[in-house]
């Protein structure tokens, strides 16, 4: 049964519902005007919720340099928060089935952004990289070496110092969080 409903396939979305609006698919920077001032306490919860579920990564022909986050179709209002932020689109990534809901992404290169510039400044575990993404060099010789430092920071264990802020740790938790209610003993965990 397991085999069978994963290859059972649901809808493809065609909208996000977000803050009491419906927006088309794809949603792009054309489309609605970008917020031109984010408030510190805005910047600081993206960055959290960008440090939990965000990712930095190069084109495939690593002409450019990508921020992107990922949610599920009920969780895609935090999409529409990035894309008033900073501009770039929100697509749709993967069709979902029965086992799987579907997935959103918003996508900015970084190149014709502030994104990877603001985010940078109140990022704690992925500043390294949203600072390769701020500053993607034009050399396709440095592109090389920028992409595989990427990786590799992906890959390596962090080691921070974090002092954060409130409104970063909320952006963090809603991004990695999670909250359990146990009623055996009236207890919760976080």
């Amino acid at each position: 049964l397991t085999y069978l409903a994963k290859r059972l396939t649901s809808h493809n979305p065609t909208h996000i519902y977000a803050y009491g609006e419906k927006y088309k698919l794809p949603v792009r920077a054309s489309k609605f005007p970008i917020q031109p001032f984010i408030c510190q306490t805005e910047l600081e919860y993206l960055g959290g919720f960008f440090d939990g579920d965000g990712y930095v990564f190069p084109a495939s022909d690593l002409s450019a340099c990508h921020l992107g986050v990922g949610q599920s179709e009920a969780q895609a209002s935090i999409l529409i928060r990035f894309y008033i932020a900073f501009g770039g689109g929100v697509y749709h990534h993967k069709i979902g089935n029965v086992t799987t809901k579907a997935a959103m992404q918003w996508v900015v290169t970084s190149t014709r952004s502030q994104a990877a510039t603001k985010l940078a400044t109140v990022s704690h575990l992925k500043a390294k990289q949203l600072l390769i993404a701020q500053s993607w060099p034009s050399c396709i010789d440095k592109r090389t070496a920028c992409a595989a430092e990427l990786k590799r920071l992906k890959r390596a264990p962090r080691t921070v110092q974090l002092v954060v802020t409130w409104s970063y740790l909320a952006g963090f938790f809603d991004a990695e969080g999670y909250l359990g209610l146990h009623a055996f003993d009236n207890s919760a965990v976080l």
